[in-house]
């Protein structure tokens, strides 16, 4: 009997923690980082890759934003066309995702003269 209860309690921890884990380890996620930039850099406002779209956001230069991909990846794992939007531009680029990992995009932008991304923005 005793070592029936003790085998009752396992099972229903393991379920728990299984259905309790909930924080993007079976899903890919996206990381998204706007550095900070000497000279002015706007923020970014929106993310759009197939099967999602985060819109006003709010990502100012020296912060990002993780995203958890929880409804799969609709387009596929590799080639995936990210695009952002930093009011009132858009930049794209591919990038390439894997389940439980997280894929960090980076916003290289600058309007300060000087700096390698003035008026030439790039998607890392």
């Amino acid at each position: 009997m005793k070592q029936k209860n003790i085998f009752l309690l396992f099972v229903i921890l393991l379920c728990f923690l299984i259905f309790s884990c909930d924080d993007g380890l079976f899903y890919p996620s996206l990381k998204v980082v706007n550095p900070p930039v000497s000279g002015y850099a706007r923020a970014i406002t929106s993310v759009v890759l197939v099967g999602y779209e985060f819109l006003n956001l709010n990502i100012t230069p020296g912060n990002s934003q993780t995203f958890i991909l929880k409804n799969g990846m609709p387009g596929g794992y590799n080639n995936i066309n990210v695009t952002v939007g930093y009011y009132p531009y858009f930049i794209s680029n591919k990038f390439n995702f894997s389940n439980g990992k997280t894929t960090t995009i980076t916003l290289r932008q600058s309007l300060g003269e000087g700096s390698p991304y003035y008026n030439n923005p790039k998607l890392e």
